[in-house]
């Protein structure tokens, strides 16, 4: 949960966006129409950021709903206890739930 935030909020630090607007380079074809204008550099910027930032979240849902798939189907072979069971005994009723409302 810690690295999901601490991600997004490196990622959309108004700071390091402004920076990475400044720094931004000018395509060849955008310099060639006049297109150049400081507003298209920080639309690219930005949307690059959601872009990276919606991939990282994303890549995280998909791991944790297959955790909770997987824990959801097996057992264990000596007691034939659901493994969500025995994780939500001792993290909660519903981790999924937890993991991002809590965060």
């Amino acid at each position: 949960r810690k690295e999901v935030r601490a991600f997004v909020y490196k990622e959309l630090d108004v700071a390091a966006i402004s920076k990475a607007i400044a720094s931004a380079t000018v395509d060849k074809d955008e310099a060639a129409d006049g297109r150049s204008s400081e507003s298209s550099r920080t639309r690219s910027v930005v949307f690059g950021k959601l872009d990276v930032v919606m991939a990282y979240v994303h890549q995280q849902f998909v791991q944790i709903a297959q955790l909770y798939r997987v824990l959801s189907k097996k057992r264990d072979p000596l007691s034939h206890v659901l493994f969500l069971d025995a994780v939500s005994s001792t993290v909660g009723a519903d981790f999924l739930e937890d993991f991002w409302v809590k965060t």
